[in-house]
């Protein structure tokens, strides 16, 4: 078999045209509509920030209003003779205002609701920094299946057309029995590895349904001008620096302590006195029949008070408190000291993927070259006769591997990119749009 007859047979089997395929920012926009995860967590970032507002509602005034109307009818009776009947109607109105004077425990608890809807707002954007990289993981670990299948298939059809050539060339009498086994024993491992490849891109396919809620049958593949360079600046120190600064986790953490510590100050302070002014305003009306004598009253009036509350003892539950809540300011503290520590470290190990995936890439480029060498080389030395049919079956599985691995190499350093941009939170939606505009609209061939 010709090496060009099979590269090209590989290539038209690798890339097909597809007039609807789905491209990257395709993908992420239906996920950005459809995703459970992210709706949950934008559901629970629009409960969390209201923590402001129920600390602030302890401060501001609390005004209540009531209306009671109340309907008597009584007989009165003295030993079974009836004396007399009252039927009355009243009606009271009321409305009450109470003012906070001094309440320092709800003015920290009011602080610490501020904190903690900053963290709900840093928390759910990491939430959507970390759906683009959930869909890129899945987008691309399609594009992985498909490529695997695709090489899986044309390798085995391949060795296929190896075997048919190995017995012909038996039934002539050119080779040995054995050559035909070898081929047999190679083209049924290829079947069954087309097979498992099979089922890994219907496995890849349904991760990515659970992000948009649809069949992506199609997507869009990197363009071959894809360049897997390191992104600039080429310094580890520098994405530190801005990890350290806008990592949307390590700003959650932060929050968190200064959260915990305003809980523990409003702990502490209710040990503190409370001061608060109440006033009031009432109307009342009665009308009806007593006795026969007709009623009708009206009662109107204002109220006003000041009111101090000093706590002496609660048995011990107020102490207990306050020590509970500092300890879990300490605990929050150093969490926020190890979150730092692992934030420097996995921005320098993302930093590291990126450089030797970019090598990688590198690498795995050169290798397809070689081993396209390698199998014409054994190919023409299997015409002559100088090499067997299992150094071909070898060349030609070294060929494959290659290409899978080269398509295996450049999405891993695409959503290695992206993860070292979410360390150093700088991951945003124009991130996906620029490597949207990397890949083209021919895509992997629907392998439905």
């Amino acid at each position: 078999m010709k090496l060009k007859t099979l590269v090209a047979s590989c290539s038209i089997a690798l890339f097909a045209h597809a007039a609807n395929a789905d491209s990257l920012l395709d993908v992420y926009q239906q996920a950005l509509g459809n995703d459970a995860q992210l709706q949950a967590a934008k559901a629970n970032f629009n409960a969390n920030k209201e923590a402001k507002n129920l600390g602030l509602s302890a401060l501001l005034p609390q005004v209540n209003a009531s209306f009671t109307r109340t309907e008597s009818d009584v007989d009165q009776n003295d030993f079974d003779v009836a004396t007399g009947n009252t039927d009355t109607t009243s009606e009271t109105t009321a409305v009450s205002l109470s003012q906070a004077l001094f309440n320092l425990p709800a003015w920290h608890n009011y602080k610490a609701g501020a904190v903690y809807a900053n963290l709900a707002e840093a928390r759910y954007k990491y939430d959507q920094q970390d759906l683009i990289i959930r869909v890129a993981e899945a987008y691309f670990g399609v594009l992985s299946a498909q490529a695997r299948l695709t090489s899986a298939r044309a390798e085995e059809k391949a060795i296929e057309r190896q075997l048919e050539q190995t017995m012909q060339r038996f039934e002539v009498g050119l080779i040995p029995i054995t050559d035909v086994h070898e081929a047999r024993a190679a083209y049924d491992l290829a079947v069954v590895a087309r097979l498992a490849e099979e089922g890994s891109l219907d496995i890849a396919k349904e991760a990515l349904t659970v992000l948009t809620g649809r069949d992506n049958a199609n997507l869009s593949t990197l363009s071959d001008s894809f360049e897997a360079s390191v992104p600039s600046p080429q310094d580890p120190t520098q994405w530190v620096n801005w990890a350290t600064e806008n990592n949307a986790l390590l700003q959650v953490s932060k929050f968190s302590v200064d959260g915990a510590k305003r809980s523990a100050d409003a702990a502490r302070a209710r040990h503190l006195p409370t001061a608060r002014v109440d006033m009031g305003w009432s109307d009342s009306k009665v009308s009806g029949d007593s006795f026969g004598q007709a009623l009708d009253r009206a009662n109107d009036g204002n109220s006003i008070s000041f009111r101090v509350d000093v706590p002496l003892f609660a048995g011990g539950g107020t102490s207990a408190a306050r020590r509970q809540a500092y300890q879990e300011y300490l605990s929050a503290l150093e969490n926020h000291k190890l979150a730092q520590r692992n934030t420097t470290k996995f921005t320098r190990s993302q930093y590291i993927s990126v450089t030797t995936g970019a090598a990688a890439v590198k690498a795995r480029a050169q290798a397809i070259t070689s081993a396209k060498s390698a199998l014409e080389a054994t190919q023409a030395g299997y015409d002559v006769g100088t090499r067997n049919v299992v150094d071909v079956l070898n060349a030609q599985k070294n060929l494959y591997r290659s290409q899978r691995d080269y398509a295996n190499a450049r999405h891993d350093f695409v959503v290695n990119v992206l993860k070292l941009r979410l360390q150093a939170g700088l991951l945003d939606e124009q991130d996906v749009r620029t490597l949207d505009q990397q890949m083209t609209a021919v895509s992997s061939a629907s392998l439905n």
